[in-house]
């Protein structure tokens, strides 16, 4: 049988088993100058280790830490540092056309707002006008095409939000009502630790920190270790499990294999661990084909008594 999102109970079990109970998704803030009269003289790195649960107000959180410790400019360049993982940024089977879709993330250890954009779309003030887009949050690397009219004509096609496959670019097309409510939409985006990079210039700006260099990638170069936001291991699977967060189960999944091979995560590694633990269980894994850790993959198969076993099998351990 396909499991579709059952395969994160199996993609989280295998984690809560083989991970340190008290495992950490940290995100390491260093830098390799000195304060010197509100100037950080050096640059600011991010050493990403695959934290599916950070948001913009977590990248507000540091741009108040630097504030609070009188740092009014970054003199050097923002660099994020994405070896935890691999370079496939794409899990095995999902398919081509469904990019644009936020169930279908682009996959990073550098990750911030499930790396995808809320799409807003109001009706203009008059008919024919091009509806209202706004994007949030605002990011300068991602562009918005609206070929969308506001009307009432519904031989018009209904109003459609998608993304130019290969480019943040964002597509706003059909028709919205002149009395329409807003309507919101959410699209993944493309290399999404560069996303992170930016969006955190942008905060530090708007938060009057003034920064100077570029946004890159890179290795960490810096020793000082400046701040370090995480999110626990319960958490991350309560929101691949909950709330069937994609990104959190591929992240997990990566992890695994980051943790207990070494650097780079790949997720191949970590099916092969996540077998180990089946196996471990009680289960043929003969008759289990695992391509992700989430369920989008087309490639996965299970058996039904296999998915109940792991299900007994947890519950068992903790009565």
């Amino acid at each position: 049988f396909h499991p579709a999102s059952n395969l994160k109970l199996v993609t989280t079990a295998a984690a809560l088993n083989l991970l340190d109970k008290n495992f950490e998704f940290t995100t390491k803030f260093y830098t390799d100058g000195k304060a010197d009269n509100g100037n950080l003289k050096g640059n600011l790195y991010i050493k990403g280790s695959g934290d599916p649960l950070l948001e913009t107000s977590d990248l507000d959180s540091i741009t108040s830490h630097l504030k609070m410790n009188g740092i009014t400019a970054i003199k050097g360049d923002i660099i994020g540092d994405i070896s935890y993982f691999d370079s496939i940024y794409w899990g095995q089977g999902w398919m081509w056309d469904d990019e644009p879709s936020t169930d279908e993330p682009f996959i990073s250890p550098l990750s911030v707002n499930k790396n995808s954009v809320k799409v807003i779309v109001r009706p203009g003030q008059m008919l024919s006008d091009p509806p209202i887009v706004i994007i949030e949050p605002q990011l300068s690397s991602v562009k918005v095409i609206n070929y969308a009219v506001t009307t009432s004509d519904t031989s018009i096609e209904a109003l459609l939000v998608s993304r130019i496959r290969g480019e943040n670019k964002i597509i706003v097309q059909g028709r919205i009502s002149p009395d329409s409510e807003p309507k919101e939409f959410s699209v993944s985006l493309r290399k999404p630790e560069l996303i992170f990079l930016e969006l955190l210039r942008d905060r530090l700006n708007i938060q009057g920190i003034r920064t100077e260099g570029e946004i890159r990638l890179g290795p960490i170069r810096g020793n000082k270790l400046i701040y370090e936001p995480s999110h626990s291991l319960d958490s991350v699977i309560h929101s691949a499990n909950k709330l069937s967060d994609n990104i959190a189960a591929e992240n997990l999944l990566k992890t695994l294999s980051a943790e207990l091979t070494g650097q780079p995560g790949v997720s191949a590694d970590g099916i092969q661990f996540t077998k180990h633990f089946l196996a471990s269980i009680g289960i043929d894994t003969s008759k289990v084909m695992m391509a992700d850790g989430s369920g989008v993959s087309w490639y996965n198969e299970m058996t039904p008594d296999g998915i109940v076993t792991v299900l007994i099998k947890l519950y068992n351990s903790k009565t």
